[in-house]
């Protein structure tokens, strides 16, 4: 009996259970298997893929953030530029700022009246000589801001000196469509501006006068120009021409 033992192969505890139980462990084994697996799915899914969960994290934390700034930005009632000579220094700007502020409208009826006023200074007659060479680079840079600030169509009420007017012209609407009255000739530099001398905003407003020389107003519509743009722009030339 005892060689008989000996000679028997050697047999696994599962093998030995059956044996002596008569019943099939292989299928508890899978179910255990199946289970781990199941319960392991986010732990499996983070080991193998967490990189790629992180940086979709951030693009989607960032997404909502930008979202979320952007619903919270307060719009401008009024947009404008001024293209000219003078550098509008911060006593300059404080004091445009508050003349303007009197001349438009909660347009957008958010309860505030906020204006958003950007310049541009070009001078076209600084002489081409050597020691100008750091003007006349800043004023070709200044052109090409020029040219993408037009030709972008986001801003359409504009103060430009009479000769940058003249580049640009051909952007602008009649000052009779704008009224819908033709103004008195002497304001009329062109039937596309109304010089800025002959209204009484620098008379209202004094310390306005540096922009108010040589300047004309005007407003702009190409294919890109909002409605409400268009439509915020002509008020102010209105109030501006009808200043008494």
């Amino acid at each position: 009996m005892e060689e008989k033992e000996k000679n028997q192969p050697n047999e696994s505890n599962i093998a030995r259970r059956e044996r002596l139980l008569g019943t099939d462990m292989t299928d508890k084994i899978h179910d255990d298997e199946a289970e781990i697996t199941k319960g392991s799915f986010f732990a499996n899914l983070w080991y193998n893929h967490k990189w790629k969960i992180i940086i979709a994290s951030v693009f989607i934390i960032v997404a909502i953030v930008g979202i979320v700034a952007m619903l919270n930005q307060k719009k401008y009632d009024m947009e404008l530029s001024y293209y000219g000579p003078v550098y509008v220094k911060n006593d300059l700007y404080g004091d445009i700022q508050e003349a303007l502020d009197q001349l438009i409208d909660d347009y957008n009826g958010d309860g505030e009246k906020r204006i958003n006023f950007t310049f541009i200074c070009y001078d076209g007659d600084i002489k081409d000589t050597p020691e100008n060479k750091d003007l006349l680079d800043a004023n070709t840079k200044n052109l090409d801001a020029m040219n993408s600030q037009v030709n972008g169509g986001y801003i359409s009420f504009y103060i430009m000196d009479k000769d940058i007017f003249e580049m640009y012209k051909g952007h602008f609407i009649t000052a009779e469509e704008i009224l819908g009255y033709k103004p008195e000739e002497k304001m009329l530099y062109d039937s596309r501006a109304v010089l800025l001398e002959e209204t009484m905003l620098d008379e209202r407003y004094p310390s306005l006068a540096p922009i108010c020389k040589d300047t004309v107003i005007c407003v702009q519509k190409i294919y890109t120009t909002r409605d409400e743009t268009l439509e915020s722009a002509k008020a102010l030339f209105k109030a501006i021409v009808e200043l008494e």
